[in-house]
């Protein structure tokens, strides 16, 4: 699970990263910053206020973003290193798009985390430009997948919810991809707002586009390798 949370972390920064942004398109799926609701466990509320949770850890408040900074002021971004291993290891290496969006400089850590340094005059639109690049690709997951309906996010992408043809979803193989993908668009997102890993909270909630109930929960990081 690692390899393949790593693969798709370099994919996820190659794009955010890139010079352009794709164009938008006309979507039935919410903006990230709009809230949705969702039942959950039977009860029906708006996601980031209902009293049920994801799962038994899961909580739906919103993360606590604490950019850190160093001597000089600028931001400093720290990747988890769960989000390597040893077949993708981290790489310090800054491309022209990365200095573009206000990189100075990565690094990698002893504990295998990487660090990336951002100007602070950059900081508010480099936060800016990846939660485009989250709710862009969240809001792609209709044409991606016919089973998705609809995509609404929380305001800082603590509560993911999709929604879903059941059928559809039970009948489609690795459908649970998905789910996991959602998760890491997530935290990737309170990575760069500042979220320290011990405080990363994402809950993905996949819910019957007819009913609205709960087809599948899940949060995020998990303990799962």
């Amino acid at each position: 699970m690692k390899r393949l949370l790593a693969v798709l972390l370099s994919i996820v920064l190659a794009v955010s990263f890139a010079a352009c942004s794709k164009p938008a398109t006309d979507e039935t799926t919410l903006a990230p910053e709009e809230s949705t609701s969702a039942t959950v466990d039977g009860e029906s509320g708006t996601e980031g206020e209902t009293e049920s949770q994801p799962d038994d850890t899961a909580t739906q408040t919103e993360a606590v973003a604490e950019p850190v900074t160093n001597e000089n002021g600028d931001v400093l971004i720290v990747m988890p290193s769960s989000f390597y291993d040893e077949g993708v290891e981290p790489s310090a290496e800054i491309t022209d798009e990365m200095k573009e969006h206000g990189v100075k400089d990565a690094y990698v850590n002893e504990q295998g985390t990487l660090t990336y340094v951002v100007g602070a005059e950059s900081y508010e639109g480099l936060k800016a430009y990846m939660y485009d690049q989250v709710g862009e690709a969240l809001s792609q997951y209709p044409q991606r997948q016919t089973f998705v309906k609809n995509v609404a996010c929380s305001a800082d992408f603590s509560v993911i919810n999709l929604q879903v043809d059941r059928e559809g979803y039970e009948e489609t193989m690795g459908n649970f991809a998905i789910v996991w993908e959602a998760g890491l668009y997530g935290q990737m997102y309170q990575i760069f707002a500042g979220v320290p890993e011990e405080s990363l909270n994402v809950n993905v909630i996949l819910t019957d586009v007819d009913t609205g109930e709960a087809i599948e929960k899940a949060h995020y990081p998990s303990n799962q390798n």
